[in-house]
């Protein structure tokens, strides 16, 4: 092969290339579709979601879906840094790991206590691991925003008046 042909061969491979990596990148970014989208496990009131930014969303359908799952490691991981600080992971899944298993979550209202601090009024379904009846419950929910990560803020009697 003489050069002006490699070079012509070279040059086209290199614009095939380029050409199927921009669409892609073209595609991704007018349809807003992102790498990383999680399921949508929860459901928000339409106000709640008003309230919400879009991280506080993905971590909560995150923390969530791991819930229903009975991820502990996950859920440990997304807690926020001074639950880890009160408890091991093996202490944390001694202590919390028999709790229900959610089968929906519903978000009512969003409460902003602070810029980096979100308590949420939910509505869960949660199968009994000793009945296995179904329960509706109603608690409050905490969020942390830490270095713009938001945790999760399981709640600790001890600390419930801090956290």
């Amino acid at each position: 092969m003489n050069s002006p042909r490699l070079f012509l061969h070279i040059f086209f491979c290199i614009f095939i290339l380029l050409a199927v990596l921009s669409s892609n990148f073209f595609l991704t970014s007018c349809t807003g579709k992102e790498d990383k989208q999680v399921p949508r496990f929860s459901s928000w009131s339409p106000e709640a979601d008003k309230k919400a930014d879009t991280s506080l969303k993905m971590a909560f359908d995150q923390y969530w879906l791991a819930r229903s799952n009975l991820d502990w490691p996950r859920l440990y991981a997304m807690e926020a840094p001074h639950i880890k600080w009160a408890y091991s992971e093996t202490d944390f899944f001694r202590k919390f790991g028999r709790a229900g298993k959610v089968i929906s979550v519903t978000v009512l209202d969003i409460d902003k206590l602070h810029p980096k601090v979100v308590d949420a009024k939910l509505k869960i379904v949660v199968k009994s691991p000793f009945t296995g009846k179904e329960d509706t419950l109603y608690p409050r929910d905490r969020w942390i925003k830490v270095d713009g990560t938001w945790y999760h803020v399981w709640k600790i009697p001890l600390l419930d008046k801090f956290a």
